[in-house]
This record gives C-alpha cells, structure tokens and sequence, in this order.
C-alpha cells in the first residue's frame, strides 16, 4: 500500500469511500488523529489515480458528480455480494470430500457397487455353486435386466429373443441396466474392485453427477454396441446380436480410457494413470479377445474404452479450438 492522501472529517472520509467504491478504486481509509483520515492505495499502481481523484474530491465535495456516488457504491457491493455467493457454490470442501466417511465421499461409486452386489445375490443360483452361481438365476430380476427379453427356441441351447421392442415400447433402463449382472465370483469381484479404483478416483476430483453421467453415457453405448456386434481373434468381427451379456466390464474400460486421456493431456487435471496401470488393462483387453478365459464382451471393452477416451478428450480439444 502507498499513502495516497488526508481527509480531514470524517463525514468527508465515509464519503469518498462511496466515491472510491463507486468508481471501483481499491482505497483503505484508516483514521490518524481525532479528525484526521489517512488514505491509502491499495494497488500501488493506483497511487496517483487516487491522488488526483482525492484531490478533486477535496476541492468540490459537494459536485454533481458525487451525487449518486452512495447509490453507485450500493451496487458495487450488491455485486461483490453476488460474485462472493458464486465463487463459494464453486469452492470444494476437500476436508470433507477426503476424510468424511465413505458414502458422503463416493456416493455414486459406492450405490453402484451396492445395486452391483444386491443384483448379484438376487441372481444367485445355488445349485450352479458358490464360484459359479452368480448371475444364473434367470428370473425375475436377471430377465427384467438384460438388454432385451428371450424365450427358448426349439432348438435345444437355442434362444429367441425379442430384438429391442421391450426399449421402444418403454423399458429404457435396459441400455444400462445390463452393467450390474455378473457371471461368477470372479467376474463380479474383479469388476468391482476396477470400480472403486477408478470410478473414486474420478468421483473425488469431479464429483459424483459427473461421474454418473460418464457411466450411463458409457454404458448406454457400450451395451447397445454389444448387443448388435461380436468379435474375437478366433472368428473376426460380425454383427451377430447377442443378448446374454452383462458385466461393469465395458464401464471400467470406458473410465479407465477417460482418466487416462485426461491424465496424458491435463497434466493439472489431478488424475493420475500409473504406466503399469495402462499395461495391464491393455494386455488384459487383448486376451478376453483370445476366447481363452471364455465368451467375453469384447466390442462393450472396445467401445466403451473409445467413448470414454473421446469424453476425455473434449477439453483438451476445446482448448485448442479456442486458440485457433
């Protein structure tokens, strides 16, 4: 701060810190003596604007041009107020967000690891065992999840199925809901377990709406690119549909895509994608294409892994658009 001038008065003190305020000059008045009012700038570059306009101030106090320096500096404070109200809406209580308990930290991950596990013991079917009997109880809650409905068909192990009427007729929660049936122990463990890793991560530095968005976004997508392609090593790509098919397989490959675009071009952005982290996922892709480990949703992996990179991109390409 730089000393900018006195005012003797201190009705005439009050008064210039209206005009001050008005005219959107960073002034500090503090009081010196009995009756006597130091001015300061706060802004050192301001020094002389101030001075003069003291100055002025000093000489003709009773101007025209002061006189709706109250009202003028009423405004700026209302928009000060306002401005105030936005920047606390945006600021992000990370004590909180970090240490809180775990479902105020990650209620999105957490509730979708919840309906994943709740979906899986509902669909349990103990005569298919412990390791095995997840997901193969066909009814009601497995049928009214999947992508669409199905019958047997005469051929024995053969099954009919109703394309996507039941969605064009109402049943919309069928692009997403396929996400929470798992086939197994294992399926349904490691799922969960990529879940937390990255969808917290994500939950934590974006929130949880953002979070929810990406993974409907990324499932609806995903499923319904399942649902009409097939592909493996062994027999190529086909649009063969298919319908029973389930996993958060295709979630995590899209979230995993995301964070790791975002990582490789937001370096400020707070995600981090560990190098080995990427390995593994990938060498993990190529070998469900393999057929080895059996009949996977290997166009859910790709495209699901496509969508959520291309979300993850758009800032970065938005931010080269604006400097073209």
């Amino acid at each position: 701060m730089r000393k900018a001038g006195e005012i003797t008065g201190g009705e005439l003190a009050h008064r210039f810190a209206e005009v001050a305020l008005a005219d959107r000059l960073n002034v500090r008045i503090e009081q010196a003596g009995e009756d006597q009012w130091t001015v300061w700038a706060i802004d050192e570059d301001e020094r002389d604007r101030i001075a003069a306009e003291l100055e002025a101030f000093l000489a003709d106090p009773e101007s025209d041009r002061y006189a709706d320096a109250a009202e003028k500096a009423q405004q700026r404070r209302r928009e000060a107020e306002l401005a105030a109200k936005a920047s606390r809406k945006r600021q992000i209580d990370l004590k909180q967000r970090w240490s809180g308990p775990l479902w105020k930290r990650c209620p999105v991950t957490v509730g979708l690891a919840a309906i994943t596990c709740l979906v899986a013991l509902l669909t349990f079917d103990p005569g298919e065992g412990f390791f095995n009997g997840f997901g193969r109880l066909e009814r009601p809650v497995r049928m009214l999840l999947l992508i669409t409905t199905y019958q047997e068909a005469d051929r024995p192990g053969w099954i009919e199925f109703d394309g996507l009427e039941p969605i064009w007729e109402g049943q919309i929660w069928r692009v997403f809901t396929p996400m929470f049936l798992h086939f197994g122990l294992l399926h349904l463990t490691f799922n969960l377990m990529w879940l937390w890793t990255l969808g917290a991560s994500i939950e934590l530095r974006r929130g949880g709406l953002r979070l929810l968005l990406l993974v409907l976004t990324i499932a609806a997508i995903s499923n319904l690119a399942e649902y009409n392609c097939s592909f493996e090593l062994s027999t190529g790509f086909s649009f063969k549909k298919s319908v029973l098919f389930g996993g958060l397989s295709g979630v995590n490959y899209g979230l995993f895509g995301y964070l790791w675009v975002r990582a490789k071009t937001d370096p400020r952005s707070g995600f981090i994608m560990p190098q080995q982290t990427a390995v593994l996922m990938m060498i993990w892709l190529v070998i469900c294409t393999t057929g080895a480990i059996g009949p996977i949703a290997n166009v859910a992996h790709f495209v699901g892994l496509a969508v959520g990179a291309a979300i993850g991109a758009v800032p970065w390409l938005l931010s080269r658009l604006q400097r073209v």
